[in-house]
């Protein structure tokens, strides 16, 4: 199939995996509403933003889908020609985010930032990871880079290191999935060479998948790879015959494999339970949990949020998709982000943008469960698994939804988070050129 959907790169950095709260954090001045922060003058568009976990900082994504710039506690940082987004570590008080710029199509200046600050410098930088310190526990770099017309940079040499050690050096080609577990230690990614023949290269490039140094098969063009909290459990979408697949492997060992058609593989914290989307011959999506198909199926489905034990999955879905993804000789909207849907285009080695249509809603295990909304997205579980919140989009703008309960509306907000003790969700809020800490009660119910 020519097309896929894909989250776009520039939107990533919102994670629906939020913070672990610690007993810290339940003091009363970190659920105090105040301002956080003003845009600089003549900021762009935000695109989104998140807030730390001591609220002493403020990220923005602001530009368009295509072109993006950081604003990190109110200084703007260009992205460069190339640009991986700021990835919050699991406690959420250090960001890291990359940039590299392009000279002639060579890669160049790459820098890595943390906090805003740079720490290291190389030709060129892929997506990099930092721990509850700050110290960065993993990035990939390369030393020198060929952009292919407006595809990826071909690296003549990437390296991927985890905790100040060298895990892989692969040659010519460009990592195109990543993923690092909960405690920084193990690493689970793809790599897609680039293959040619006579000097040009050919239309069908080869794509692993590792997990550690070891290799652990092959995989689709831009494949989709999952490891649990602690690195000992893995699953990645491949291939065969064209279709795709999910395989699972616990400490390098296949357990399970060949689910047919499906995508987005979602392990569990623990890494007991798997979900993953399946796709059928009308582009509708489902959700397999645990091995059972869900029995509605969807035009979109966001990526599947597991809680914390394993025990429940939530995700959103889409109908009202399905005419214009057709028109465009797709085949269903696995997956979105923000107000935009990425649409990848295989030959043109491009993304293109969607605007939403129809309706969203928020499903947990396989149940519709809230109102429609123009828009919804990140499902974010509370610690002990008994509340789900989102953010959704009405006729007045953006809200936070758990259950009952809703916040006000404004121009746009950050995804939710919970208290400790579940009794309360703060959020990022934008008011003009302003955001402003925001919290809500769960005790007192506001008719939505």
């Amino acid at each position: 199939m020519k097309y896929f959907f894909a989250i776009s790169a520039a939107l990533l950095f919102v994670s629906t995996h939020l913070p672990a709260q610690k007993a810290r954090e339940a003091s009363a001045d970190l659920w105090a509403e105040r301002r956080l922060m003003v845009l600089p003058e003549g900021c762009p568009t935000v695109l989104d933003f998140s807030v730390s976990q001591n609220l002493e900082h403020v990220v923005c994504l602001v530009g368009t889908t295509l072109e993006q710039e950081v604003v990190f506690d109110g200084t703007r940082y260009p992205s460069g020609k190339l640009f991986y987004p700021p990835q919050w570590e699991p406690e959420w008080n250090f960001v890291a985010w990359t940039t590299t710029e392009l000279n002639d199509q060579v890669a160049s200046d790459g820098r890595l930032f943390v906090n805003g600050d740079v720490v290291s410098k190389a030709p060129w930088f892929g997506p990099a990871r930092t721990n509850a310190t700050g110290e960065v526990v993993a990035y990939w770099r390369g030393d020198r880079g060929l952009q292919q017309g407006g595809g990826p940079v071909v690296l003549d040499e990437a390296q991927l290191i985890v905790n100040q050690k060298e895990v892989c050096a692969l040659e010519s080609g460009y990592p195109s999935a990543f993923a690092l577990s909960a405690n920084g230690k193990v690493a689970a990614y793809s790599f897609t060479y680039h293959i040619t023949k006579e000097g040009r290269p050919l239309p069908t490039q080869q794509t692993k998948v590792f997990l550690g140094k070891k290799e652990m098969g092959q995989a689709l063009f831009i494949p989709s790879v999952t490891v649990d909290d602690r690195g000992r459990t893995m699953a990645y979408q491949s291939g065969n015959n064209g279709e795709a697949s999910t395989w699972v492997y616990i400490r390098d060992k296949l357990v399970k494999g060949d689910f047919s058609k499906s995508s987005m593989p979602i392990l569990c914290p623990k890494g007991r339970n798997l979900a993953f989307l399946t796709l059928d011959e009308a582009g509708k999506v489902g959700v397999v949990q645990d091995g059972k198909e869900w029995k509605q199926r969807w035009d979109v489905v966001s990526p599947p949020v597991w809680d914390r034990k394993g025990n429940q999955l939530a995700v959103i879905a889409n109908e009202g998709m399905n005419s214009l993804i057709h028109q465009l000789k797709g085949h269903g909207a696995h997956w979105f982000a923000n107000q935009n849907l990425s649409l990848f285009d295989r030959e043109e080695q491009s993304y293109l943008t969607l605007e939403p249509e129809g309706r969203f809603f928020l499903v947990v295990d396989g149940k519709v469960v809230s109102k429609d909304y123009s828009l919804a997205r990140d499902p974010v579980w509370s610690a002990d698994g008994k509340q789900i919140a989102f953010r959704a989009k009405d006729e007045l703008g953006w809200r936070i939804i758990a259950g009952e309960f809703s916040s006000d509306a404004y121009p746009f907000v950050t995804a939710p988070r919970f208290s400790q003790d579940g009794k309360r969700i703060g959020f990022g809020a934008l008011i003009g050129e302003e955001i402003y800490w925001r919290t809500m009660s769960l005790e007192a119910p506001t008719p939505q």
